[in-house]
């Protein structure tokens, strides 16, 4: 599995407040930036994601934690237990590859507006993007 970031940050060799932006890039990978909540996406650090899946699972299991129709989500530990296995192998870190995610967007319009099938959709993506990736 891979994290695909949506921005990076760096802080430029020459510059004259080094210390300073150091100091603001440690903040920014501590525990309590990563656990801001408005924050969005995944933590880069395992012990944030840990966390908030354990409350979103104990949320799950009392019945406080709503879908967007108001119903109670139905989700098991086991389900829960995968998703922390998979999460827990995320090694990679790759550049976020927009002409994909473009080709995802327009040929999954055809899906929705009823045109066509899941399958055929999903044939047509996997077709475009397999060429972009082997250009």
């Amino acid at each position: 599995m891979r994290i695909i970031p949506s921005s990076s940050l760096a802080i430029q060799a020459n510059t004259p407040v080094k210390e300073e932006a150091y100091k603001f890039m440690t903040f920014l990978l501590s525990e309590e930036a990563q656990s801001l909540q408005d924050r969005e996406g995944f933590s880069l650090l395992q012990s944030v994601n840990d966390k908030n899946l354990n409350d979103i699972q104990e949320k799950v299991k009392s019945g406080a934690y709503k879908l967007p129709t108001g119903k109670a989500a139905k989700v098991s530990d086991e389900e829960f237990t995968k998703f922390k296995e998979i999460i827990h192998t995320v090694d990679q870190y790759a550049e976020l590859n927009t002409k994909v995610l473009s080709i995802i967007g327009e040929e999954s319009l055809s899906f929705f507006s009823g045109q066509k099938s899941a399958e055929a959709v999903a044939k047509l993506i996997q077709n475009r993007v397999t060429i972009v990736l082997n250009e």
